[in-house]
């Protein structure tokens, strides 16, 4: 076993120490995913949710795309619907409009949808089918979590009337944000529930937005949080502690997904405008536009989903027209698993590569 890891990590020695020639060796490659197919996250089996529409102002539906292949998931009656999180199962969960022009919240689970009802907005889904997401209540909003049929009212921070549960982990912990109390400007924190209990996570500056928004199984946390001065910075939350990742300077910043590595992504503003899809394990905010070969002509605007294989699908630009893409980690590797173990170097030495060619081109 070692001497496989040896041979593998020989295999990455020509990226990690390529001649500096304006850009490192790209770490991804870019697959255009079909005409039409709008992607949002992407499970271990490479299974992508989304959905479909043929043209611009045609009715959407959601789906599935998998091999090729784009996979229809249906509706509740209405013209439209998307496929938002799904699990290693192939379940999903989305929103679909219905016959009236009410919108609902589904589950897609065993080849039919059940209808969560218009009072839920279902966010995301854990490996055991759990559901969680916003729940409207009288007065206010809440994040709530749904198991084996029925709801469970998740409630808010201090006396707040709106809360979300956006990231739920195959331990029941969830993550999500509330605010603290109902006045005008009240800041929203994030919190941690487990065990029926809401914790607040705290701020970087006790300012007014912040976010939990990923939790993985080994307790991993990543959100935003505004920074003392203004502007979002994204945060690492872990053994207790809030640790700033910082930003790319801009006004907007997400984070999407993140996988059992540690791993997340998501989207960011730069300072001078453009949004860019980046990704971290912690440490630093790569941007993805980096890690792919600048003659394919992409760029990257944003991330939104990350598997263990360190798949990514996002949305790019090319010659004027956007697409859903995947990146995929580069084929010099053998086995994508045993190249995430080595991606947390590759993109420490990636991101000290591009500090020297700014150097350099300065």
């Amino acid at each position: 076993m070692l001497l496989r890891k040896y041979l593998y990590a020989l295999a990455l020695l020509p990226i990690l120490f390529a001649p500096l020639q304006g850009q490192a060796a790209p770490l991804y490659t870019v697959t255009a995913l079909p005409t039409g197919f709008n992607s949002y996250d992407i499970n271990n089996l490479g299974q992508i949710s989304g959905y479909v529409q043929s043209e611009p102002g045609a009715a959407t539906y959601a789906a599935l795309y998998a091999g090729g292949t784009i996979t229809e998931l249906g509706g509740l009656g209405g013209s439209f619907s998307y496929a938002r999180a799904l699990n290693d199962a192939g379940q999903v969960i989305g929103s679909a409009s219905t016959a009236s022009g009410e919108f609902h919240s589904f589950l897609y689970s065993g080849g039919s949808l059940v209808d969560l009802g218009a009072a839920a907005n279902a966010v995301n889904i854990n490996n055991r089918g759990d559901v969680v997401g916003q729940l409207s209540i009288t007065g206010g909003y809440t994040g709530f979590l749904y198991r084996g049929g029925s709801f469970t009212k998740l409630g808010n921070l201090g006396t707040g009337d709106v809360g979300i549960a956006w990231d739920i982990n195959d331990h029941g912990k969830i993550v999500g944000e509330s605010n603290i109390n109902p006045e005008l400007h009240a800041p929203f924190h994030p919190f941690l529930y487990k065990n029926g209990r809401l914790t607040d996570l705290g701020t970087l500056a006790d300012r007014e937005n912040n976010s939990a928004r990923v939790i993985n199984n080994a307790g991993r946390i990543a959100g935003y949080s505004e920074a003392e001065g203004g502007g979002l910075h994204v945060f690492v939350f872990e053994n207790g502690v809030m640790r700033d990742v910082g930003s790319f300077g801009g006004l907007n910043l997400d984070v999407a997904d993140i996988n059992e590595r540690g791993a997340f992504v998501g989207s960011a503003s730069t300072w001078d405008g453009p949004t860019v899809g980046y990704i971290s394990f912690g440490g630093e905010l790569i941007d993805l536009n980096t890690l792919i070969d600048p003659a394919s002509g992409w760029v990257i605007g944003g991330a939104s989903g990350i598997n263990d294989l360190g798949q990514i699908v996002a949305n790019a630009c090319r010659d004027f027209e956007c697409s859903s893409v995947r990146l995929d980690l580069v084929s010099a590797v053998p086995e994508p698993g045993m190249a995430l173990m080595l991606l947390p170097g590759v993109l420490a030495v990636a991101g000290v590569r591009r500090r020297r060619m700014r150097q350099h081109q300065r």
